[in-house]
């Protein structure tokens, strides 16, 4: 069994385990340890066909043993249904499956089969194949022609230029010193219609050419006894011995596996269980809403019916479907568990059920009678449902549920701007001013659906008009773009054709009588950024109907009494939680809050009142602001309304106590919803829609980078001119950002005054999109006016309100804001925001501590490896303090945070960090000092560099040494990444470029997203390099010559000023086998990512784009950490008067001492491996120092 041993243990290491199946294995061995009575007899004390289901059950699969029986039957083996997957093993007499009733039974399972052996699959037993011939393969290194490389069972293995195995699959097995026969292998030509996927490939074999492995569908007739037909896919899989002659057929089917064998086995096992048919479903309702019911005509009725089907583990009605029937006729596109419609009273008395349905099994809800009454109707007012997530398609089938939000609203013309990701619709009465015909406009962001009734039934609604992709807010005439070529004229009842342009059936108008009410509805999708639904009407006869229609802009005229909701009649409307009184500081936030409690199917309005005076704008359930000391003892409460209604209730009064607090220096309010919530827009924030948001906090700069996804943050504060003058601003961001400027300290003052609608790089204060309406001097007004040319007058120590709104979908996300004065140079790219430390501040209470609690310790760190320092504080104020590290007592730049670090240099031994902490308003205190000791015993690593990886760092952290120790150091062989690695991630990638001659060098670098290039151009050491190289957005991978800013990821054209300056155009001169420091910084958002550089000499042509970069090889290397040194193990024995010591590994010298601990004084005794020691009567101890 020696061999056997060793197959089953190549078996193992090769196999990857894969979701695990439940799998019956029919055999002559009733368990794997209980050998039939014909292989006992021949010594097994396990079934000799045990490693195949030791090898399953090793890869998470589950195995019964199924003892193969004689004269089977349907009805018999009808259980082995209840499996993933059968195998018909090698251990088994054929004679089993011979009969018509055999063949119908075997061929009758449902469940996916595979078949062994090969005597079972002659015409005369199972009939896969035509004939009987069936000669047994003799090679020891069998190997397999595949005449099917694609199929996925071959994934994984190596295939010759003519299909051949590289690896042999199986062999020839011996039990007990008798060599077994090999594979029987039936030579004949498949039946029904099968697919032979391999067969033997060693020539010579006898059975070459012959089939090991082949495939049959569902539904293939069969050559044996009767022609049965598959209920089930089936595969044929030959391995296993057969016993040798003149011994038991109950040994046959001995594991013969080797090479690509077990894998490929595992392989067509796993295919053929992810084969296997559901089980038959078990239906059952988990809940519903049918069941009688009186609706309101004109008022959203919904239903559900819920049902799991029991068969499915953790699912519920798994690929089955629904379908909604009224009045016992099935509503079309009904398909969903959720059932809505508007109902009518003509309608009255109808009756709703739906069906669920897997294969041939279905379950009914309970039917339901909807009642329908007359509703109350709201003059001047039309309903708007909002359906976060939802599509117009939900809405256009009924397939949804109730609406999150229920308005009334003054006019045909939705909410704009309101979210992302929704569907939302219109609905009410339209009463005609006039008789006439009448034609209707739509505008929409997105595609949306316009319904016109014949009279005031939901019922008798009709499609007269549709939004095409998209159009701007109240555009009636102008298409935004998106949809079919007929899509600006779909948008007008007169143009609208249902048929693509063949007929028109409203183009002579619609014909409407003054004074009668029509149902009106609208349907909408909004996907992603700007959003907005309204409509318009012109009469025929019209004076702005026959100039052309409705001019762009103009808003709806579905408004006043032309327009009337309806509702049911509300009759409750109470306050459960009143506005509470408080004490605050000024300058911190202030919320007070009313919750109330209504039968009212409309969203109750709110107004919040200031000493009785309505606050403007100030419409949600919560108030929330900014506390100044002109707040204080002001009483606030809130009037809540039902519109439409009497119904009004006004809330308690609340005080606000106000107290005073500082200026405080350096600080930047900072609100943010989100992240991971795409349902809030910059809109929203800016209307004061968008709720409280999730984060408050303060920070010291109006600067944020790489920061999350899925949010709209608010940055604000007070800027503070430190001269008069007219100033410039200019804004960068990823995505899009509003900057706003007040006249004066006040909030209520502010006005655009600069804009990015889609986004840059970071701080890409020059370049990306958008240059001149991010520039406050060159920015347009939607007017077209430039409010900015000639700058804003600012007085210096005055305090100006600045604000700035930022959305971030996903990627790389940044915003920032830098002020000059007018005539001064703009920013560089790259270079922070200024607006930071006097220039700008808040009121906020004054601070009373601040104490360092985490001192920043002494290091010893390697030359070419990070240096770490990290200090703590407390403070009792509510924003964080400004720290600045220093390097003998000298401030390092943009070493800024709580966590310093720098990739060490030969000269920075014996460097004094520390660090000073600031508290505006307070005061300072400064960290201990910390040590850097540089460790020279690196070891120069030839043709590698280092990666360090950083996930969630920003760009920034890593550049500026913002960041602790990497998560991960890797080695690269070449100056390139893998792509598409990962998300949110910085790197820094650092080593030697060793130049092959003396030359003027130009280097190239190539990412996605921000990266940058240095080199010490005149050195081996970090501290020298030099930025020599930038791509501040992002590539495809290996774009060395164009993509996006193609010059300034090059050296002889990057400038770092603007293009002031370009400081290597010329080349950067480097000698020959000399080392100089290199190192990239890259960062990656998200979608794809790449990194690389290459090089090339100044007068040699260009690199292609998809070069491979050269920095690989002989012209690469970094210093890593020497080897650990492994401590020596002494072994003491005595010879004579002698004590002789040794020690392994060899080298060093042996000291002793008298004494151990701190007045141990050692001396060198002798290098000799082994030392003989003379034995004296003083005690002595002995170590080995390497």
């Amino acid at each position: 069994m020696k061999l056997l041993r060793t197959l089953l243990l190549c078996g193992a290491l090769v196999t990857v385990q894969v979701r695990g199946a439940n799998i019956a294995w029919i055999s002559f061995h009733p368990a794997d340890n209980s050998p039939s009575a014909g292989a006992a007899g021949l010594g097994f004390t396990n079934a000799p066909d045990e490693p195949y289901t030791r090898l399953l059950r090793a890869n998470g699969h589950t195995v019964t043993r199924v003892v193969t029986f004689d004269n089977a039957t349907p009805e018999t083996v009808g259980f082995l249904n209840q499996y993933d997957l059968v195998i018909i093993s090698r251990s088994v007499p054929s004679a089993h499956y011979e009969t018509a009733t055999e063949n119908a039974a075997w061929h009758g399972l449902r469940v996916p089969v595979m078949i062994l052996g090969g005597y079972v699959l002659r015409n005369n037993r199972l009939g896969f194949t035509t004939g009987t011939t069936i000669p047994d393969t003799a090679s020891y290194d069998l190997r397999l022609r595949v005449l099917q490389p694609t199929h996925p069972i071959f994934n994984g293995v190596n295939l010759d230029a003519n299909n051949v195995t590289v690896d042999p699959y199986a062999t020839i097995v011996e039990w007990n010193g008798v060599i077994q026969r090999g594979i029987s292998v039936n030579t004949d030509p498949v039946a029904g219609n099968g697919t032979v996927l391999a067969v033997v490939g060693t020539e010579g074999d006898p059975a070459y050419g012959g089939m090991i492995i082949g495939e049959w569908e569902k539904g293939a007739v069969m050559a044996g006894a009767g022609n049965a037909t598959l209920a089930g896919p089936r595969m044929v899989f030959l391995t296993g011995s057969r016993e040798a002659s003149g011994q038991s057929s109950e040994i046959a089917g001995i594991y013969d596996l080797v090479g690509i064998g077990p894998q490929l086995f595992l392989n067509a096992v796993n295919y053929m269980a992810a084969k296997a048919p559901p089980p038959p479903p078990d239906l059952a309702m988990v809940s519903t809403t049918v069941a009688d019911v009186t609706a309101v005509e004109g008022v959203l009725q919904s239903f559900r019916f819920l049902v799991t089907n029991r068969a499915l583990a953790n699912a519920l009605l798994g690929s089955g479907s629904y379908q909604w029937y009224i009045n016992d006729q099935a509503v079309p596109n009904a398909t969903g568990s959720e059932y809505s419609f508007i109902p009518s009273t003509v309608q009255s008395g109808l009756r709703i059920y739906c069906r669920a349905t897997v294969g041939d099994a279905s379950i009914y809800s309970p039917t339901g009678t909807v009642t329908v009454v007359a509703p109350v109707e709201i003059a001047g007012s039309l309903k708007w449902e909002y359906y976060p997530g939802r599509t117009l398609t939900d809405l256009r089938t009924g397939n949804h549920g109730r609406p999150a939000e229920i308005r009334a609203i003054a006019a045909f013309d939705a909410p704009f701007n309101y979210a992302d990701n929704y569907a939302s619709r219109v609905s009410g009465l339209f009463v005609p001013p006039v008789t006439g015909n009448y034609v209707f406009f739509i505008a929409a962001d997105d595609d949306a659906d316009l319904y016109l009734g014949t009279n005031a039934s939901p019922a008798s609604k009709r499609l007269i008009a549709q939004q095409e992709g998209w159009s701007g807010r109240n555009n009636w005439l102008t298409h935004g773009g998106g949809g079919s070529p007929l899509a600006p004229t779909q948008k007008r009842s007169d143009l609208w054709s249902p048929d693509g342009g063949m007929t028109q059936p409203y183009g002579m108008g619609i014909p409407l009588v003054a004074g009668q009410k029509y149902w009106i509805e609208a349907i909408h999708r909004e996907g992603s950024g700007g959003d907005n639904l309204g409509v318009y009407f012109l009469t025929t006869d019209s004076a702005e109907y026959l100039s052309g229609g409705p001019a762009d802009g103009t808003p709806s005229n579905l408004t006043n009494g032309l327009i009337r909701l309806l509702t049911w009649q509300p009759t409750t409307l109470t306050i459960v939680q009143q506005p509470q009184s408080v004490t605050q500081w000024e300058g911190l936030d202030v919320t007070f809050r009313v919750v109330v409690n209504t039968d009212s199917e409309l969203t109750p309005t709110y107004q919040w009142q200031r000493n009785g005076v309505d606050l403007p704008g100030r419409t949600l359930p919560t108030l929330s602001f900014v506390a100044t000391m002109a707040d204080n003892g002001a009483r606030y409460r809130c009037v809540v309304r039902i519109p439409g209604t009497a119904l009004t209730v006004t809330s308690e009064e609340a005080t606000l106590t106000v107290q005073q607090s500082v200026f405080v220096p350096g600080i930047v309010r900072r609100e943010v919803w989100g992240p991971n919530n795409s349902s809030v827009t910059r809109a929203m924030v800016e209307a004061g829609t968008a709720g409280e948001p999730n984060i408050k906090e303060y920070i010291t700069a109006m600067d944020v980078t790489d920061w999350a996804d899925n949010y709209v943050q608010r940055l604000s504060t007070w800027f503070v001119p430190p001269t008069t003058g007219r100033y410039v601003f200019y804004l960068s961001s990823d995505d899009d950002s509003d900057l706003f400027l007040s006249t004066d300290e006040n909030e209520a003052n502010k006005r655009l005054i600069a804009q990015q609608t889609s986004y840059n790089g970071t701080r890409a204060w020059q370049s990306g999109n958008n240059v001149s309406q991010r520039n406050s001097s060159t920015y347009v007004a939607p007017d077209g006016s430039m409010p900015g040319a000639n700058g804003y007058q600012l007085t210096a120590g005055q305090r100006y309100y600045i604000e700035v709104v930022h959305h971030e979908g996903t990627g790389g996300d940044n915003v920032a804001v830098y002020y000059t004065l007018l005539g001064e140079n703009p920013p560089a790219d790259g270079t922070p925001s200024n607006l930071r430390g006097n220039v700008i501040g808040l009121k906020l209470p004054a601070p009373t501590s601040l104490v360092i609690t985490q001192q920043p310790q002494s290091v010893a760190v390697r030359a070419w490896h990070p240096a770490v320092f990290t200090v703590g504080v407390e403070t009792d104020a509510v924003y964080p303090a400004t720290y600045q590290w220093r390097r003998n007592g000298q401030p390092i730049a943009n070493a800024t945070t709580t966590v310093y670090s720098f990739v060490a240099s030969t000269n920075d031994n014996g460097a004094q960090i520390d660090c000073v902490v600031t508290l505006s308003a307070y005061g300072s205190v400064t960290s201990q000092p910390a040590t850097v000791t540089v460790l020279t015993d690196t070891v120069f690593v030839p043709g590698k560099l280092k990666e360090e990886y950083f996930p969630g760092a920003g760009f920034d952290a890593v550049l500026y040494g913002n960041v602790g120790a990497p998560a991960q150091v890797n080695e690269w062989t070449i100056f390139e990444s893998g792509t598409n690695i990962a998300d949110n991630y910085t790197r820094r990638v650092s080593g030697f470029f060793i130049p092959p001659q003396t030359g003027d060098y130009v280097f190239f670098i190539s990412s996605d997203d921000e990266s940058r290039l240095f080199i010490s151009t005149n050195s081996d050491q970090p501290s020298a390099k030099v930025w020599v190289a930038h791509q501040p957005n992002w590539n495809d991978a290996r774009m060395w010559v164009s993509g996006s800013n193609p010059s300034q990821r090059r050296s002889d054209q990057f400038s770092p000023d603007g293009g002031m300056t370009f400081p290597y155009s010329m080349g950067i001169r480097l000698e020959a086998g000399r080392r100089y420091y290199i190192e990239a910084i890259h960062r990656e958002g998200s979608g794809g990512d790449n990194l690389a550089v290459t090089y090339k000499l100044y007068n040699a042509p260009d690199p292609m784009d998809g070069d491979a970069p050269l920095l690989t090889g002989a012209v690469i290397g970094y210093m890593a950490a020497p080897a650990p040194v492994e401590p020596p193990v002494l072994t003491v024995g005595r010879q004579g008067n002698n004590v002789v010591i040794s020690w392994s590994p060899a080298g060093g010298r042996l000291e002793s001492s008298p004494v151990l601990g701190p007045g141990a004084t050692w001396t060198t005794e002798t290098t000799d491996n082994p030392a003989v020691i003379p034995i004296t009567g003083t005690a002595k101890y002995f170590r080995v120092v390497r």
